[in-house]
Order: C-alpha cells, then sequence, then structure tokens
C-alpha cells in the first residue's frame, strides 16, 4: 500500500525502501527487520519521517496499552499483538520513533476523540498511552486532526 499510494510517485533509490515481509510471520519480520534497519544504519536509526495514526485506545504504530515491547530499550522492532483478536503486526519500537527528525499524526474521526484529548490535554493517566510517549529525541511531533477527532480536545 505504501509503494502504491506513496513511493511509486517519487524518485526514491529501491536501496532506501525497507519492506517489512509480514508473510514471514511477525516475529521472523521484526527479528529480519530490524536486522536490516541495523545493517543499514549502523549503531543507531536515522529516521527522516515518522508517519503515523493513532488508535482509539491511544496506541501509535502498533504500540498498544499495556502492550508488550514498549518498553523495552534494546529493539528497533518488535512483534505486537493487537488487545483484541486480530492480525499480527509488526511495529517499529518508541527507541525507534525516538529517532525520527519528525513525527506526524494523522488522526481521524469521532472515536479518536477521547484519546486525543488525553493525549494532548496530559493528566496523571495519559502516560499509559503509546501516542504520549512518542517523543523525538531530536526532533519534533506534528498532529494533523479533522474536525470530529477535535471535538473534545
Amino acid at each position: 500500500m505504501a509503494r502504491e499510494t506513496l513511493l511509486a510517485h517519487v524518485s526514491i533509490p529501491t536501496g532506501n525502501v525497507h519492506r517489512i515481509r509480514g508473510e514471514e510471520g511477525a516475529r521472523a519480520a521484526a527479528r529480519d527487520y530490524e536486522d536490516v534497519l541495523r545493517a543499514f544504519f549502523g549503531a543507531a536509526p536515522r529516521l527522516d519521517l515518522g508517519l503515523l495514526g493513532m488508535g482509539a485506545d491511544g496506541h501509535a504504530a502498533s504500540l498498544f496499552p499495556g502492550g508488550r515491547g514498549l518498553d523495552d530499550p534494546s529493539r528497533w522492532v518488535f512483534p505486537a499483538v493487537p488487545p483484541a483478536p486480530g492480525v499480527e503486526r509488526i511495529t517499529l519500537t518508541l527507541r525507534a520513533l525516538a529517532a525520527a527528525s519528525r513525527v506526524v499524526f494523522l488522526v481521524a474521526g469521532a472515536s479518536k476523540a477521547p484519546a486525543l484529548a488525553r493525549v494532548l490535554g496530559g493528566g496523571p493517566d495519559a502516560a499509559a498511552l503509546p501516542a504520549v510517549r512518542v517523543h523525538p529525541s531530536a526532533g519534533s511531533v506534528l498532529w494533523l486532526v479533522d474536525r470530529a477527532a477535535a471535538l473534545r480536545t
């Protein structure tokens, strides 16, 4: 989908595109993708842009509240299982996302409004939401939000 929607329309060296091979299964794909990224970047990832959505539960990428791997400081990629039955996913970790120069969140829909209000408003329980914890160490976060999601912020 990323290739068809974005990458097919820009001139980018094929060696700069690193597809996650999810068809291999989440554990194997996460391990393989981390190996690819470490071979490409070396000691630390460096991302120009992290383009993320946010779920109604405040998850970002496929980092879910209370999920495994959320606090793993060593991994860049992790196999994730959504809290509701669903397809296994492969996600970048908070450590890898912290290496982005810019993170852009695209948030749409009224179902996201309560979580967005918690993320942007703070409060004692907001830290449990993975979207709150996405902080580029030398970059910035931009929130692009539609009217329905912004209704309660």
